[in-house]
């Protein structure tokens, strides 16, 4: 016969470690107050695509096919509906489109 031998975990007390909480010296109020989140009219950014594109006269498929971007992320730039840019896209966006990325990205005040 086999005895196999059993030992009980010992169980371990464990207290929460009660720590101190101090104020910063410094006033933060003023800064986030000043910041952009709280600008309500900073304007917005608009995308040309959808002109460069009738300019060159090339669809968004062929687009999507020559950048090897998705079709979803090609109508995003095309109706001016991204809200995250990928660098590498843009690139080879402006690649195709023979165009500089000032051409596509504008800043309306």
């Amino acid at each position: 016969m086999i005895y196999i031998r059993c030992q009980e975990k010992s169980k371990k007390n464990f207290t929460k470690s009660k720590t101190k909480t101090t104020k910063s010296p410094y006033n933060y109020t003023n800064i986030i107050m000043d910041s952009i989140f709280n600008i309500k009219n900073y304007e917005k950014v608009e995308f040309n695509v959808k002109d460069i594109m009738k300019r060159k006269n090339i669809a968004r498929n062929k687009l999507s096919v020559l950048t090897g971007a998705t079709d979803n992320v090609i109508n995003r730039y095309y109706n001016n509906t991204i809200t995250r840019l990928d660098l590498d896209v843009l690139a080879r966006i402006c690649f195709v489109l023979d165009c500089n990325i000032s051409d596509i990205i504008e800043y309306k005040k």
